[in-house]
C-alpha cells in the first residue's frame, strides 16, 4: 500500500508540474498580439511581408489567415458576421466553420471552396511558432486552422486528446461547402490525428465524406507510440537531460501502471494512423537526426501504407532536430510543401 501511495503521489507531482508548465507556456503565448508579423519568404528577395490574422475559434482551436489586401477585415469580423448568420443554437464552432468556409470578403461564388489546411503543433508549441509555418499556406490564400493539444490531454487521453479530437471532427462534420482538406501534423500531432480516426471509425458517413475532401497530408517529425516518453519529456524539459531522464521514467511506469485507462488509447491510435488513414497523398519529412520521431519508425510507418495504397514522398535531412527541419534549411523545407501542393492542385507552378 505504501508503495502504491508513493506511485500515486508521483503522477500527482508529475500532472501538477506539466500542467503548470502548460498554464506559463499559454500565458506567455496571450501576450502575443492577436495579428502577428509573419516572416519573409525566405526564396524572394524585396517580397512584400504579409500578416497572418490569429483567431480563437474555440478552447483548442485557432483560425489563421492573410489579413489585409483582398483579404478585408480580418478573421476577427468573418467570424462574428458568421455566428450571426449561423443562428442563435449554431454554437462557436458551426459559426466558425462557416467563417472558414466562407473566408475573409470571398467572393459569394468561392465561398465553400477554398482549402483549409489543419494544422497539429507539438505540445507547448508557441504561436508564434506556429505562425511561421502557417504562412506556407496563407502566402497562397489558404487558411489554417490550429489544434492545439497540452502534455495534460496525453496524461488523461479520454479527458483530454479524446475530447480535442472530437472537436475537431465537430468543426470538420460543420464545416459547409466542399473545400478541399489538407492535414499538416508535427510530433506528437499523429497521436491526436490517430484519436480522430478512432472516433471516425464509429461514424462512417463522417469518415467517407471527409475521404472525399482530404486531398492530402504532411507530417513533419511524427511521433511512434514507443516514442511518446522521451518525446514528451523533451518537449516539457528541453535545455535538461537530467529532467527529461526523469520524466521519462516516470512517464513509463506511469503508462505502465495505468494501461487500462491511458496507454491502450495510445495503441488504438496507433493502430488506427497506421491501418485506417485518409487515403490521400502523403509528405513526410524526417532527419537522420531526429531520436523521436524516428527514420526507422516511420519506414514501418511508411510500408504498412503502401500496402493499403496509400502514395507517400519521403524527405530526409541529415542534421536538423526533432521538429527543427524548417528552421534549419527553410527553403528546402518551403520547396518540398510548394511542390507537394503543386502535385495536389492547391497551387500552380507558378506561385
Amino acid at each position: 500500500m505504501a508503495g502504491y501511495l508513493l506511485r500515486s503521489r508521483s503522477f500527482i507531482q508529475l500532472d501538477f508540474v506539466i500542467r503548470r508548465r502548460a498554464m506559463l507556456s499559454r500565458s506567455r503565448s496571450a501576450l502575443h498580439v492577436a495579428a502577428a508579423a509573419a516572416p519573409a519568404h525566405a526564396g524572394g528577395s524585396g517580397a512584400q511581408v504579409r500578416r497572418v490574422s490569429y483567431e480563437k475559434v474555440t478552447a483548442h482551436m485557432s483560425l489563421m489567415r492573410a489579413s489585409g489586401g483582398s483579404a478585408g477585415g480580418g478573421a476577427r469580423k468573418v467570424v462574428a458576421a458568421a455566428g450571426a448568420g449561423a443562428g442563435a443554437g449554431a454554437g462557436p464552432v458551426a459559426a466558425a466553420a462557416a467563417a472558414a468556409a466562407a473566408g475573409a470578403g470571398a467572393a459569394a461564388s468561392d465561398v465553400g471552396l477554398k482549402p483549409l489546411v489543419v494544422m497539429l503543433p507539438w505540445l507547448l508549441a508557441k504561436r508564434q511558432h506556429v505562425l511561421k509555418y502557417a504562412q506556407l499556406y496563407t502566402e497562397h490564400g489558404i487558411d489554417v486552422l490550429g489544434v492545439h493539444t497540452h502534455p495534460g490531454h496525453l496524461l488523461r487521453p479520454a479527458k483530454g486528446s479524446q475530447l480535442v479530437a472530437a472537436e475537431l471532427l465537430q468543426y470538420l462534420k460543420e464545416l459547409p461547402g466542399r473545400a478541399p482538406l489538407l492535414l499538416h501534423g508535427f510530433s506528437v500531432g499523429g497521436y491526436l490525428w490517430g484519436e480522430a480516426l478512432v472516433q471516425l471509425a464509429n461514424q462512417p458517413d463522417l469518415r467517407e465524406a471527409l475521404e472525399k475532401r482530404f486531398v492530402g497530408q504532411v507530417w513533419d517529425s511524427v511521433v511512434e507510440l514507443s516514442e511518446a516518453p522521451a518525446g514528451l519529456a523533451r518537449s516539457v524539459f528541453p535545455r535538461s537531460t537530467i529532467l527529461q531522464g526523469l520524466l521519462e521514467k516516470l512517464i513509463t511506469s506511469y503508462l505502465s501502471a495505468l494501461r487500462k485507462v491511458t496507454t491502450r488509447h495510445y495503441e488504438l491510435s496507433s493502430q488506427h494512423f497506421h491501418r485506417h488513414p485518409m487515403h490521400c497523398p502523403a509528405l513526410l519529412l524526417l532527419s537522420e537526426s531526429d531520436p523521436i520521431g524516428t527514420v526507422s519508425a516511420n519506414e514501418k510507418l511508411l510500408t504498412n501504407w503502401k500496402q493499403i495504397d496509400v502514395p507517400a514522398y519521403v524527405k530526409i535531412w541529415e542534421g536538423s532536430p526533432h521538429v527543427g527541419h524548417f528552421r534549419m534549411y527553410r527553403v528546402e523545407y518551403e520547396d518540398q510543401v510548394n511542390q507537394f501542393l503543386q502535385r495536389l492542385g492547391l497551387i500552380s507552378k507558378n506561385s
